[in-house]
Parts: C-alpha cells; structure tokens; sequence
C-alpha cells in the first residue's frame, strides 16, 4: 500500500512539474483571440466570407481567431459610426525602472554600440544608455507601427551566443557576437551589441531610437542588424519583421525630414509576401522551421551634409499582427568621423578649406 501510495504521489508530482513548465514556456494568449461579441452587434457581419479571408492569409487556431476580432471589430465600427481610439501615450517621461534612458535633442553620438554593458546578458539603463527603448503589447502592424510607450523588450550581449532559432545545422550562423569587434575584419569597435523583442510571439512592436546632433566627429554612422524571424505565411502587412530609418531635423528651422536612404522595412518573405531581391535587402536563410534569418547585414549613413543638424535613428522588431509569430533583431553599430583623403592625409568632414598640394608642386 505505502509502496502504491510513493508511485501516485512520484505520478502527480511529474505531472505538475510538467503542467508549471508548460505553462512558464507557454505563449501568452492575446485576449482578442478570447473576446466575444453581443451577437445583435453582429447581424450582417459576413462569417463565411471572413473565415475564408483568414485561412487564406495563413490564420490558424489563435490566429484565425485574432484574425476573426478584427474583422468583427471593423465591421461593428463602421455599422455604428464608431471610431476607434488612438492609443494612448503618457505625456511623462518613463521613470527609470522602464529601463529606458533617454538623451536630451542634443545629445552626443554615445554608447551606439552598447559597451557601457559590463556583464554577459543585461537588461539595464546603464548598457543602453543614449537610446531610447519602448515597446507595444499588442496591435503591431508591420506596415503601420503603433506607438511604443510601455516596458521595454531588449538584451544587450556582451560577448558571443548561439542562437537555437537558428539553429546548429546552420554552423557558424547560429553564433551571435558584436558585428564592430576587435576580432573581425571591420573597425574595431568592442564586443557588445542588441537583440530587440523575444521569441515570444505576442502582437508585440519595440521601437529603439537613438537623437544626437551630428559633427564631423560622427559624421559617419555605420550599423548592422541580424533578424530572426518566424514566417506566418501572411500578406507583408501581417508579417512580423523590421524597420530602419534615420529623421534629420534642422536646428534652425525645425522642420524633419526622413531620409530616403535608409529606408530598410523588411517583412520576412513568404508565399504571401514578396520582398524585393537587390543589394539593400538581406537574404533570409531557413533556420528551425518556420523561423528564417539574415546573416549580418551591415550599411552606413553619411551625415556630412548634415553637420550642426540632428539625427533621430530609429529600429523596429515587430511582431506578426495576428500574435502568432515572432520577430526578433540583432543590431550593432558604431559612430566614426567622415574624413577625405589627401595626398595620404586625413581631413574629418566640415573643414572649411582643404591646401592639398598638386603633383608637381612645391
């Protein structure tokens, strides 16, 4: 009998263990996904049709139900002349245990490539400080971010990981480490860099910013990101992936503009979603199915002409709309002079003449 009672308890002991672990590593459920509409609110409302909008869009289970919600909610909105709310963003400043660390508009080109972080994996406002890092719960859109003002989602590395997304089958890939290191064939720069957002899909957005006024000190603004993200299989709009921008506003006039170059907005491509194949767009690798990667992807911004001006670098990770695929960013970056070469000598952008003797010359 005592030896029958020890195998029940060994049984239910497992079995909670096992019902706690799967509930940590479990994906939250988006409350759309649970909502359910009065159903006078819904006469007229087209079920056959938007059921098959959403299987044709690659919406499963959860998916298929977010999808639902919002087709629902769309229709009751313009049924009753209802119009939707814009999200709500305090007017304050995010207090410090948000671990975000903002710099006043002219700030300087510091701690882009995050090596104020002193120990291996850490989310605080001293490794990030001189970015901004805001997130979204829910409603991402790739084609239209929402705004970000909530708890952030990043970790900053300080030396190399390995990325089980991506997976030992794709070698070398799947080691993570500082883009700008001592040790590559690029400037050096330090071995700490970024991953924005989690694994964890969610309907999630993180935005990271980053305000310094431009000098012939940082005229040169390199960067490289490493996206890892899941393919919904949905139209790019719904996709997770990433976004790239730099904003520069002039000093004088107040007045900002985007700059054509970067403009990176990449949703990973799908049966749905045809990306564009040239030289400012990565490729995506498969990694553990479904998630795909780009190998490290790097470019620079030439702010000469922008001397005395400010610069507002902006990155985005975002998640799938329907909360059922993830997206996920490494990034890296470095802050260098923009100088012209003359006759073997180095002259930083902004100097005002330039005495280079001709050949021939005394």
């Amino acid at each position: 009998m005592k030896k029958n009672n020890f195998y029940l308890f060994a049984l239910l002991f497992v079995l909670g263990v096992a019902k706690v672990f799967a509930q940590t590593n479990a994906r939250p459920v988006d409350p759309r996904a649970l909502y359910i509409f009065s159903e006078d609110s819904l006469q007229g409302f087209d079920e056959h049709s938007a059921s098959a909008a959403a299987l044709a869009n690659g919406c499963y289970g959860t998916e298929f139900k977010v999808f639902m919600f919002r087709e629902k909610r769309r229709f009751i909105n313009q049924k009753y002349n209802i119009q939707e709310r814009p999200a709500y963003k305090p007017a304050f400043t995010p207090p410090v245990y948000t671990k975000s660390s903002a710099l006043p508009s002219s700030g300087s080109c510091s701690n882009e490539d995050f090596e104020d972080a002193t120990s291996g994996q850490i989310v605080a406002p001293g490794a990030v400080n001189g970015w901004v890092i805001t997130s979204t719960s829910s409603g991402a859109n790739f084609c239209n971010p929402p705004a970000t003002f909530a708890a952030n989602l990043y970790t900053v590395y300080n030396g190399p990981i390995s990325d089980a997304n991506i997976g030992a089958a794709a070698g070398s890939a799947s080691i993570i480490s500082s883009y700008f290191d001592a040790v590559s064939n690029t400037q050096p720069s330090g071995s700490c860099f970024i991953r924005l957002n989690d694994a964890f899909a969610g309907a999630k957005a993180v935005q990271m910013k980053k305000t310094f006024t431009v000098t012939p000190n940082n005229a040169l603004f390199q960067y490289a990101f490493k996206a890892v993200i899941e393919d919904g299989g949905h139209s790019c709009c719904d996709q997770p992936g990433l976004k790239i921008r730099a904003t520069i506003t002039n000093t004088a006039t107040s007045s900002s503009t985007v700059l054509a170059c970067p403009q990176i907005s990449v949703a990973v491509p799908g049966p749905s979603c045809v990306q564009p194949t040239n030289a400012a767009t990565p490729a995506f690798l498969n990694g553990v199915s479904p998630w795909k990667y780009n190998n490290w992807f790097p470019s620079a911004i030439d702010l000469s002409p922008y001397i005395g001006f400010q610069v507002e670098i902006d990155v985005f990770a975002i998640d799938c709309s329907f909360s059922g695929h993830g997206a996920y960013v490494y990034f890296d970056a470095k802050c260098s002079p923009m100088t012209i070469l003359g006759n073997g000598n180095s002259f930083p952008a902004g100097t005002p003449f330039i005495n280079i003797p001709t050949c021939g010359a005394a």
